[in-house]
């Protein structure tokens, strides 16, 4: 299979830098101009590059800057490849905010705020929540459900909802969003690619034969993910689920990933990749912990600031790419 290539390019605007956007390519589509990498010159040992090309369609752009990337580099065959599911596998169907409002709304038929009110209001309690007890109250021994419940009653009550109606409908409520709606197809789905790239992980495997890697999650995530995996279809395809309540530590970034190797008898690191969408406390926790990670990330791309953790990773634009740089279905 021919190597992929790509390249990237940063924008800028009048209002300023908008992202780093990968090589598509669609009907339509213009070069924004000459090719001006990044240094002085184009490499010499023989890597191939591509220019940028975006639809004509766009009038906001005031000049461009740009950035000559290099293609992922291939991964031999580990031995325990985990992902981490949240953004690659699977997404939210609608919003957080619209749950929280729709199954109040059909147990009181009360007025409510528009659903991205709700949603804001989410983000930051969960962010507080996440602040006051990570890994959903692990370390402070408090249940994920009892935790849950306070990041809902907190949400409601940060977008108005008065305490004594709150009283009358959260027994109701609660079990709705946490036992129901956030733990199956209700609040979840599989991302478009999702299927197909673990069907094609699963034949890799067995035409590897005893020198299959093992698959499993790694995510940070409370106890009810098996359970999510199931409903969504998918819980078969990993040997092994780790989550963050039963195995994170604050102390330790790396203990889910020491614990994931531990569940398969295995000491070397070097020999295990993850895959995630996300960087702080899972990419460079994988890195920190000596494994290969792998960032999947979409555009428009943003230039990260100084990573502090130096932690070394490479990336792609969605899960089916990795399968390139796995060398599956090659």
């Amino acid at each position: 299979m021919a190597r992929s290539v790509f390249a990237f390019i940063a924008l800028s605007t009048a209002d300023g830098f908008i992202g780093v956007s990968p090589l598509v390519r669609s009907r339509g589509a213009s070069k924004l101009g000459a090719f001006d990498p990044v240094g002085d010159e184009l490499p010499k040992d023989g890597s191939d590059f591509k220019i940028l090309e975006r639809a004509t369609s766009s009038s906001s752009l005031v000049k461009s800057t740009k950035m000559l990337v290099r293609a992922p580099e291939p991964i031999p065959t580990p031995a325990l490849l985990t992902i981490d599911p949240v953004g690659t596998l699977i997404q939210h169907r609608e919003p957080m905010g619209m749950f929280f409002r729709e199954v109040l709304f059909d147990y009181s038929g009360l007025r409510l705020p528009r659903p991205d009110i709700f949603h804001d209001a989410y983000k930051m309690v969960y962010a507080e929540k996440c602040e006051e007890m990570p890994f959903f109250g692990k370390e402070a021994e408090v249940s994920s459900a009892e935790w849950w419940r306070d990041v809902v009653t907190r949400t409601y009550l940060e977008v108005g909802v008065p305490d004594d109606l709150l009283e009358e409908y959260m027994p109701e409520v609660f079990p709705e969003l946490h036992e129901k709606v956030f733990t199956g197809a209700e609040g979840w789905e599989l991302t478009k690619d999702a299927d197909f790239v673990l069907g094609e992980i699963a034949s890799w495997q067995e035409s590897l034969g005893p020198k299959a890697p093992k698959l499993a999650c790694v995510s940070d995530f409370d106890e009810r993910l098996p359970l999510l995996l199931e409903g969504l279809g998918i819980r078969h395809y990993f040997d092994a689920v780790v989550t963050s309540k039963e195995s994170a530590s604050f102390e330790d970034p790396a203990a889910p990933f020491d614990a994931a190797l531990t569940k398969f008898a295995l000491t070397d690191a070097k020999g295990a990749v993850h895959v995630s969408a996300k960087i702080e406390g899972d990419i460079d926790a994988a890195c920190a912990a000596g494994w290969q990670a792998v960032f999947v990330k979409g555009p428009p791309f943003s230039i990260p600031e100084a990573n502090p953790t130096a932690a070394v990773y490479q990336r792609v634009g969605d899960i089916l790419r990795f399968l390139d740089i796995l060398g599956v279905g090659c």
